[in-house]
């Protein structure tokens, strides 16, 4: 159970960092939506109060008009088409037929009998209707027997409208066709709501209408005002504005926000998603970086305990072989035995040797253990390799090996400590005597590329096996009966610390082993130029 509940935790840790990212972009998601619809809806808002209450004044001041002239003795009937004054007409040509937000103008009786329309000023006749027809149709007397009386209804007001889509009957004055609210009755769709505004004693109503006399058939959203006359309604002035031009321009308007609102939400997904992936790539690098401190903290016990095994191993025969030669010493000076001089003389050499050994293998458990990096200095490669070749010139030949050193590159410098690079190459020309013990053959080549020099030295021995290619290089690991396995892990240590790399593989120019070390170097040909110049 407590394991389960150990793995169950171990998932839900896992899966937060993606949930918590998967709610950030909803959130941010919901929250642009939320935004750009209010934008939206807000801007849908201000160009229908916009047309709507300029389309409204024009008709106010129309209808004052209408109303001065009715005082002056002007009857209603007078404004049929053919009979209107040339100031409606004029003001019907400039604001309501030749504009395109405009879609028309009508004047009607208070029994909501058609008397003029602003089609007709532009088209003596419209649709087959005569001025005549006009004059007696019923602006809503269509398929249906209910009275015109009866659809005098109206919805909520635009805000209203807008942001809950309800409708609401309307405030109608004492003097209003009717004061009971109807259903709605085909011709007629959800109207957008009243204004507010008054002219005279009481307030304009708007709709939207799709009727085929009064609208011939185009959707519109009509601003009726009453036409007072000694405090009676005698008569309704309408103008209406295009419905379908008034969605078009609204979305012309919406068009613009929404690519912004779009672009905004975008680039913050973006940079959600780049700041998401970005924290996952340093969490699995931290991890990354952690896993190998754990494997090289790992490996560095590894190492030490393997030392400490081998050291101990290396250091117990020789040990135990003067042990018994001082105790067989005692007794022949005590004179308890009987051995000869040549022997106990024999035995003595044999004990300085293993005291020998003892400090050799102690010397380079020192060299492996050092890392020194501030006396490296800048030395000629050549020079170099040419004096530790002399120096075991006798060496290779008394054992019957030939040397072969090809360097295209004199001036090349190398970056490390000269006693740490003499140490490197004695060890390898050493390991390679060692393992041809009836001669053979060992060459040398220097290369320059990418600012590092190569040292590529090949012998001719039996090689070794691949499986051993990867443990060549750790402490006390000999393919020799008698090796004590440090010299290729002091060379390993000594290179790395001077910032250079060992390679070991087959030898491609001879048929034992290649090393190929690495290390930083430089022309001292450029660096006299250099000088020179400064």
């Amino acid at each position: 159970m407590v394991a389960m509940s150990i793995t169950k935790n171990v998932q839900w840790i896992r899966f937060a960092p993606k949930a918590s990212v998967g709610l950030a972009l909803l959130f941010v998601t919901l929250i642009c939506i939320w935004g750009m619809q209010s934008d939206l809806h807000h801007r849908r808002e201000l160009i229908y109060n916009a047309e709507i209450s300029q389309a409204k004044s024009h008709a106010e001041r129309t209808v004052v008009r209408i109303e001065w002239e009715l005082r002056d003795g002007r009857t209603l009937e007078s404004f049929r088409s053919g009979n209107l004054p040339t100031w409606l007409i004029d003001h019907w040509e400039r604001f309501v037929i030749h504009k395109p937000n405009r879609l028309f103008a009508a004047i009607q009786t208070s029994s909501f009998a058609l008397l003029t329309h602003s089609g007709d000023v532009a088209n003596s006749s419209a649709d087959g209707l005569t001025t005549e027809h006009l004059g007696t149709a019923e602006l809503y007397d269509l398929d249906v027997a209910s009275s015109a009386k009866s659809r005098n209804t109206i919805a909520a007001p635009i805000r209203q409208f807008l942001e809950t889509g309800t409708t609401i009957a309307p405030r109608t004055s004492s003097t209003s066709p009717s004061s009971t609210p109807t259903s709605l009755t085909p011709g007629w769709t959800q109207s957008v709501g009243e204004l507010g505004m008054e002219a005279g004693d009481v307030e304009p109503i708007i709709f939207r209408l799709n009727d085929p006399i009064l609208t011939r058939g185009e959707n519109a959203i009509d601003i009726r005002i009453p036409i007072q006359f000694e405090s009676q309604t005698v008569g309704y002035y309408h103008t209406a504005i295009g419905a379908d031009w008034l969605e078009s321009k609204i979305r012309d308007a919406q068009w613009n926000p929404t690519l912004a609102w779009l672009a905004i939400l975008l680039s913050i997904l973006i940079i959600v998603l780049a700041s998401s992936a970005s924290l996952f790539r340093l969490g699995s690098h931290a991890k990354q970086l952690q896993q190998a401190l754990q494997v090289a903290e790992t490996r560095r016990l590894a190492d030490l305990s393997q030392l400490i095994v081998g050291m101990a191993h290396e250091l117990r025969n020789p040990l135990n072989a003067v042990r018994l030669n001082l105790f067989t010493s005692e007794k022949l000076i005590r004179g308890e035995s009987k051995m000869p001089l040549d022997d106990a003389v024999a035995m003595l050499h044999e004990s300085v040797s293993e005291v020998e050994r003892v400090s050799e293998i102690i010397s380079q458990l020192l060299g492996y253990a050092r890392v020194r990096t501030e006396d490296h200095s800048w030395l000629n490669l050549d020079q170099e390799l040419r004096a530790t070749l002399q120096f075991m010139n006798q060496v290779h030949v008394h054992h019957g090996i030939q040397v072969q050193y090809e360097n295209l590159h004199p001036r090349l410098e190398v970056y490390i400590e000269q006693k740490c690079l003499r140490q490197v190459l004695l060890n390898l020309l050493m390991n390679a005597r060692q393992v041809m013990p009836m001669g053979g053959r060992i060459s040398i080549h220097v290369e320059s590329r990418h600012g590092l020099a190569q040292i590529i030295i090949d012998d001719d021995g039996p090689g070794i096996e691949s499986d051993h290619m990867d443990k060549i290089f750790e402490p006390f690991f000999s393919t020799r009966q008698d090796g004590v396995g440090l010299g290729l892990a002091v060379v390993r240590n000594l290179i790395e610390a001077a910032g250079g790399k060992v390679i070991c593989g087959p030898s491609e120019k001879l048929d034992g082993l290649s090393f190929c070390i690495q290390l930083p170097s430089r022309n001292a040909s450029n660096v006299l130029t250099t000088s020179a110049s400064a």
